[in-house]
């Protein structure tokens, strides 16, 4: 379920809902739809899995870049929803459904342990049946809240897949657990965008577009601009290490 909880001097509302709850304006298309597929999936009667996902969902100020993200995230997760369970349930068949459980871990993330834990909670609740997570998809920020949440999951030993964090270590657990077993990201870390960015600069690329082949010369020159603040520890802004 969703918590009220402070933020500043107004009130946000953090935690899980099936599509029922909507978290912000922009985000009440994508959450009927979810709902509603949902809904089919419980009418059904057929099997399936439940897929939680945990984001960033009330953005400060109503930020637009950030929103976009995340509208992007969850509209991708019920096309693919969609796909899914029409597959499933062709000629009548009870193949294995899908439900998504979304997650808001509130602004900056302050809210995402508290949020996995849920996620944990209702995983090991067997009374749920079918309607236990068995995976976890977003954490798709290199903050240090969203690194808290990835480890309570590891722990309860819950795969989470990663969107677009990219810090390199995002899911370490300290020195004696360097990188979650438990962690699969998609989207390629700081290190290996530095390797590849330097590469392209003292070597060039090329590919091929639309049948013409584009060229990008060696780099004479390079400006590196950094954030002096940022840290590995995060804080209140990202975490970066010392790759980029």
């Amino acid at each position: 379920g969703t918590t009220t909880v402070a933020d500043g001097d107004s009130k946000a509302c953090v935690g899980l809902t099936y599509g029922d709850f909507v978290f912000d304006d922009r985000l009440e298309e994508v959450s009927q739809r979810i709902e509603r597929q949902n809904t089919r999936v419980d009418d059904s009667g057929a099997p399936y899995v439940t897929i939680a996902y945990l984001g960033e969902l009330d953005t400060p100020g109503h930020d637009t870049y950030n929103m976009a993200g995340v509208q992007g995230e969850l509209v991708g997760m019920a096309m693919r929803q969609a796909q899914h369970n029409e597959f499933a349930g062709r000629n009548g068949s009870k193949g294995l459904r899908i439900k998504l459980l979304i997650g808001n871990g509130g602004r900056n993330w302050e809210h995402a342990p508290d949020v996995a834990d849920q996620i944990v909670e209702r995983a090991e609740d067997e009374s749920l049946g079918m309607d236990r997570p068995i995976v976890a998809l977003g954490f798709g920020q290199s903050v240090a809240p969203n690194s808290e949440a990835i480890q309570r999951m590891s722990t309860a030993r819950i795969p989470v897949i990663g969107t677009t964090a990219t810090f390199d270590d995002v899911a370490a657990g300290g020195p004696e657990q360097p990188r979650s077993p438990y962690f699969f990201p998609t989207a390629p870390s700081n290190s290996r965008l530095a390797v590849q960015a330097a590469n392209w600069a003292l070597e060039g690329a090329s590919t091929v577009r639309h049948g013409r082949q584009i060229t990008m010369e060696p780099a004479g020159n390079a400006a590196v601009i950094a954030n002096a603040g940022a840290a590995s520890d995060g804080g209140d802004l990202e975490q970066y290490g010392p790759d980029l």
